[in-house]
């Protein structure tokens, strides 16, 4: 009987214990306009909710931009001329404006500074710009909304600008060749619940017998 009940405390502690997996799918989107929104699709969490537990949602954005900046100065001698141009990237769920802006948003910024212009002056630079990633986890009364075997779709919204200053002079300011490019990562993680393996279990169930044995046999020698 007690070599019964130390197997049966042994093959307890041989439970498989809970361990973290991850489910990662990614996206992005490319426009050229100042101002621009679309939705981005991603895979919702698909893993078999009878077996594991959905325990953390990460959202990642990063903004990108490049470009052309432009300077024209109209008028002085000896102008320091800065012109810059900067991107704004926000996801959105379910919808914008009132939709929750998912991750923090991405704000791409690029600039080039001219030195000693003169009036009549022009000229362009090509720049890029980067912002992120920034990360957000989702509330868990959000889990059920991007649980499923098909995709989430999540509003994306972004605008141009540029802009520039000048020192000695005035100047007017421009962009070319603009794009702009949103990055979206999401990362489900999840475990499943410490059960035992097979063989585990038919141990288990085999001392149980065992000890179910040795009791009849007791009872019916008393």
């Amino acid at each position: 009987m007690r070599k019964l009940f130390i197997i049966l405390v042994l093959t307890a502690l041989c439970v498989t214990p809970a361990f973290a997996l991850t489910q990662t799918d990614s996206a992005n989107l490319t426009w050229g306009a100042m101002d621009w929104s679309d939705t981005v699709s991603l895979d919702k969490w698909n893993a078999d909710t009878s077996i594991y537990a959905l325990t953390s949602i990460d959202i990642q954005l990063t903004g990108y931009i490049k470009g052309d900046v432009l300077y024209d100065v109209i008028s002085g001698d000896n102008v320091d001329i800065y012109s810059w141009m900067n991107g704004n990237f926000s996801l959105y769920y379910p919808t914008p404006p009132g939709g929750k802006i998912l991750g923090a948003q991405a704000n791409a910024y690029a600039a080039h500074t001219w030195t000693s212009k003169n009036q009549g002056d022009s000229g362009s630079q090509f720049v890029t710009g980067s912002d992120g990633p920034h990360n957000e986890f989702l509330a868990s009364s959000w889990y059920s909304d991007f649980t499923g075997t098909d995709n989430i779709l999540l509003p994306i919204v972004a605008s141009l600008n540029y802009g520039g200053s000048s020192s000695g002079g005035t100047s007017s300011f421009g962009t070319s060749n603009v794009e702009g490019r949103g990055d979206v990562t999401i990362t489900y993680t999840y475990d499943r619940s410490a059960v035992p393996e097979p063989s585990t279990a038919a141990l288990m169930l085999l001392g149980l017998a065992g000890m179910g044995l040795v009791a009849f046999r007791r009872r019916r020698r008393s």
